[in-house]
């Protein structure tokens, strides 16, 4: 895309719409706004964590920057299990489950030589 700006960050701070000292596990910019966030634990009893640190990290959209993105995309990960939701960007911002939580397997290959 002609003029768009598109950044992979991991560990760094987001000021767009991340609370001041806190940072997302995982970012994923266009043009200078977070579309893409998760949170990843070690262990899969931590899923509840993280998916809780998503709303926590969360401190509003601001609405010039913006503008009529209405959503996020963010997921949550610990060990091997993911989750993916939606935040709506309004006043109240809250969760919606897109993915329910499922588990990656390593797949394996069934041919014979």
């Amino acid at each position: 895309m002609a003029g768009t700006t598109v950044a992979l960050c991991r560990g760094q701070e987001d000021a767009s719409i991340t609370i001041a000292d806190k940072q997302r596990d995982y970012m994923q910019h266009l043009d200078n706004r977070l579309v893409v966030g998760g949170e990843d634990k070690p262990k899969r009893e931590l899923m509840r964590e993280a998916i809780q640190e998503l709303l926590d990290k969360h401190k509003g959209a601001n609405p010039a920057v913006y503008g009529d993105l209405g959503y996020l995309i963010l997921f949550a990960t610990a060990a091997d299990a993911v989750s993916v939701f939606a935040l709506d960007l309004s006043q109240n911002a809250r969760l919606q489950p897109l993915i329910p939580e499922f588990v990656v397997r390593h797949a394996t290959s069934t041919k014979h030589a």
